[in-house]
């Protein structure tokens, strides 16, 4: 999602996942390279959310390169329920995407009677619900195992998932 004129520039990110860096946190690392297209800087790790487990649950405070916006990615323990939940605030709105992908919410900036600068349901982009990311990524896996053709699977090489190991490797230390 390159910054561009509908949404604006990001000015913070609030990411929640659970299940431990390593299982859950890498896939928030993922999703930010996608779609920020941007190296993850200045990564520190705030608290451990699951004492005890081999692979803790992070909240960790970061940014991405060139961007002046906070990125917080929370890590929350999965004793109670799980949560994977993106909230993207630009300067032209305000992105949610909530519960597994199973709800995204565009909400864009507009000034009410009163000169105030409030939020209101907009949309930004067409979305097909009954075709997951998830079903797409299903369907493209299915459809290289048949075919053998490697190039139905884009972005799959070293080089392409370099900058998330980086990122996995340096805060497990």
């Amino acid at each position: 999602m390159p910054e561009d004129r509908k949404t604006g520039q990001l000015t913070r990110a609030d990411i929640f996942y659970y299940g431990g860096w390593c299982h859950n946190g890498i896939h928030v690392v993922d999703i930010l390279h996608y779609l920020f297209a941007k190296e993850l800087l200045d990564l520190t790790v705030i608290e451990n959310n699951d004492m005890g487990k081999d692979d803790p649950t992070w909240t960790v405070r970061c940014r991405l390169d060139g961007i002046n916006a906070v990125i917080w990615i929370h890590g929350l323990s999965d004793n109670f329920f799980q949560l994977f939940d993106l909230d993207f605030k630009f300067t032209n709105g305000r992105l949610q995407i909530r519960n597994f992908e199973s709800d995204i919410k565009w909400e864009t900036v507009e000034v009410n009677e009163k000169g105030e600068s409030v939020l209101i349901p907009s949309k930004l982009f067409e979305f097909d619900a009954k075709t997951s990311p998830f079903e797409i990524a299903y369907a493209e896996i299915l459809d290289y195992l048949q075919s053998g053709e490697a190039s139905n699977l884009p972005m799959v090489t070293l080089n392409e998932i370099s900058p998330s190991m980086k990122i996995l490797w340096s805060i497990n230390g």
